[in-house]
Parts: C-alpha cells; sequence; structure tokens
C-alpha cells in the first residue's frame, strides 16, 4: 500500500501538497547569451548576461500559488554526483530525507548542472559556459539560435523516498529572417530573438513545476 500512495503522490503537480519548499541549486541562475565558433567542439568567443534569472521566476511561480519557499545554500552536490533517473540511490535518498528534516521543509526543487555525457550527446556543446542555459548562436549559422538549457531540475518530496526528474537538458532552435548577431562584436543585434525564446523557455518551465 505505502508504493502505491508514493507513486500517486507523484503523479501530483508539484503545488498542490508540499507548502514548504527549498530551492538548491549548483547552476547560474542567470540567463546567458553565448557566441561560438566551430561545430564538434565550438570555442567560446563572446558571453554575456541577459535580463532573466531562473531564481527570480522560480519563486514568482511558487508565490502565486501560495507556496513558502526559500533558496538554501547548504544543499551538498556531491551527494548527487552520480545521480541517475534509472537507478536510485539509497544514500542519495536518505541525504535528501534528512535535508528535508533538518529544514524543516515539504519538498526540494534542486537545479542540477550536467556534468556527464555520452559521446554522441548533443548537450556537450554547452558544457563549460559561465551560463547555464540562454541562447547561443554558431559562427555559421547567423540567422539560426538556439534556445539552451543545460540543467535538470529535480524534485524531492520527504517522505516519497524518491526522485522525480521535471526536466532534462535539452535546446531548441529557430530561423530568423534576418541575421540576429554582430559579426564584429558577436552580440545579439535582432531583439526578436529574445522575444521569441523567453515565452518557449517560460512554457517549458510551467509545463515541468505542473509535473
Amino acid at each position: 500500500m505505502k508504493i502505491i500512495f508514493t507513486i500517486l503522490v507523484f503523479f501530483i503537480p508539484l503545488c498542490s501538497i508540499a507548502q514548504k519548499t527549498a530551492i538548491v541549486s549548483d547552476s547560474n541562475y542567470q540567463m546567458g547569451y553565448v557566441y561560438l565558433k566551430g561545430a564538434f567542439k565550438p570555442k567560446v568567443l563572446a558571453e554575456n548576461d541577459l535580463n532573466f534569472n531562473l531564481l527570480t521566476y522560480l519563486t514568482t511561480y511558487l508565490n502565486k500559488k501560495n507556496v513558502e519557499n526559500k533558496e538554501l545554500e547548504n544543499f551538498d552536490f556531491k551527494e548527487l554526483e552520480y545521480f541517475s533517473q534509472r537507478y536510485k540511490y539509497k544514500k542519495m535518498v536518505a541525504y535528501a530525507e534528512d535535508f528535508c528534516i533538518k529544514n524543516n521543509l515539504d519538498q526540494i526543487i534542486i537545479i542540477r548542472t550536467k556534468n556527464a555525457y555520452t559521446l554522441a550527446d548533443p548537450m556537450q556543446m554547452f558544457f563549460g559556459f559561465d551560463h547555464d542555459f540562454g541562447i547561443a548562436t554558431l559562427s555559421m549559422y547567423d540567422k539560426r539560435p538556439m534556445l539552451f538549457y543545460n540543467f535538470s531540475i529535480i524534485r524531492y518530496l520527504k517522505g516519497s523516498n524518491d526522485f522525480k526528474v521535471l526536466l532534462e537538458p535539452g535546446y531548441k532552435n529557430q530561423k530568423f529572417d534576418d541575421v540576429v548577431f554582430d559579426k564584429e562584436n558577436y552580440k545579439l543585434i535582432n531583439d526578436k530573438v529574445l522575444i521569441h525564446f523567453q515565452p518557449v523557455f517560460e512554457a517549458i518551465l510551467n509545463k515541468a513545476l505542473y509535473k
């Protein structure tokens, strides 16, 4: 009966049960823009902040749902070093459960940067940037920028003894009619890029948080 209850709990949206939530992260909360030269192992020639902050977005979202939340910096990400959606490690679950108890939490929202890749994983292109999500352009594609998010959102609900991956790393590209970056200083020159991708990213986050 306990197993059935656990499964049912994870089908209920994030905001339906938990009222005391911690947000923990080893990622950069600030959206960035990255200009890349090359394809297989592209070189970063420019990188800067864009006007979107993930922590601000998450806290605003949870506040609107009347979910008490706070950011905590004492979460030890080494405990999740080998986290995998396929395998459940008792030590990781025990650490997350203990973290909830010690900090009087109902759940944890974990923002974890992807740091391990298979040989053919296209996401390895986005590893090692100052920013863990944002907009990237490649020198050879001056009209096709990419939205990328190189992190996972993982939920731990107190007492569940399990993790639920709400969002996995990914990317989306979009072709525009005009060149989107300055070929001299590599900066974005097309306002339509952020206008297009920000609501796309927000929709991705909303869908993840509703799981």
